[in-house]
């Protein structure tokens, strides 16, 4: 919950700074949100790897599974294509 609410704090910081002070316009909000995430992050990930998390993150315990793979793929597949359908039609039309 930290992380969220001073990743969205960054991002309101950050928003009118880029957009309006550097003069960046929507590429500022997109620099700003990039920012905010990152830092969301990096307070998630100091969290997890400080040993205070129930959750332990070790790249021993992570281990590919064909299976598992295959169940993933085949719901998340159809979003990613038409995701990408979408973004090329955009590229296209701007």
């Amino acid at each position: 919950m930290v992380s969220m609410v001073t990743g969205s704090l960054v991002n309101v910081a950050l928003d009118p700074l880029f957009i309006y002070t550097f003069g960046w316009g929507i590429r500022g909000a997109a620099w700003a949100t990039v920012a905010a995430n990152s830092v969301t992050t990096l307070i998630m990930l100091r969290y997890l790897l400080s040993g205070r998390s129930t959750l332990k993150l070790r790249m021993s315990c992570v281990r590919f599974n064909n299976a598992i793979f295959r169940e993933i793929a085949g719901v998340g597949l159809s979003t990613l294509i038409m995701n990408c359908s979408a973004t090329v039609i955009q590229v296209l039309v701007i």
